[in-house]
């Protein structure tokens, strides 16, 4: 199965003052429905670096970005 990076969005809580990254449920559904297997990319340029280090994805989807 092809193994591929996909982008997520940032929230924010404001009751916790604390910062998120989450991806919309459907995206898991058209990928698997792709025969694909998806690695979510942190928000995080040194966790990112650490899974390039550590995974090799065969690509990468833009999810999109925040508004």
């Amino acid at each position: 199965m092809k193994q591929v990076f996909i982008t997520q969005h940032v929230g924010y809580d404001e009751n916790r003052d604390e910062y998120f990254d989450y991806l919309d449920h459907r995206w898991y559904q058209l990928i698997e429905k792709a025969g694909l297997s998806i690695v979510p990319v942190p928000n995080n340029g040194a966790l990112i670096e650490s899974l390039l280090d550590n995974l090799s994805p065969q690509g990468l989807i833009l999810s999109g970005g925040n508004t």
